[in-house]
């Protein structure tokens, strides 16, 4: 479920960056766009630990 939702989310934030690896889809340039998932899926980690720490839910 997390890796989903972040994998939408480098949808959404790094469509220009994206296309110049070739795209989501396109295999030239696979290494940056996985490089950029792991760094979105680091922040949305510590997002998740930010909110727990409050007690959100």
């Amino acid at each position: 479920m997390k890796q989903q939702i972040s994998a939408q989310q480098a949808l959404a934030f790094n469509v220009p960056s994206a296309r110049v690896d070739g795209g989501p889809t396109g295999m030239p340039g696979t290494r940056k766009m996985r490089r950029v998932l792991a760094a979105i899926e680091r922040k949305e980690r510590k997002k998740a630990r930010k909110a727990s720490k409050r007690g959100a839910k």
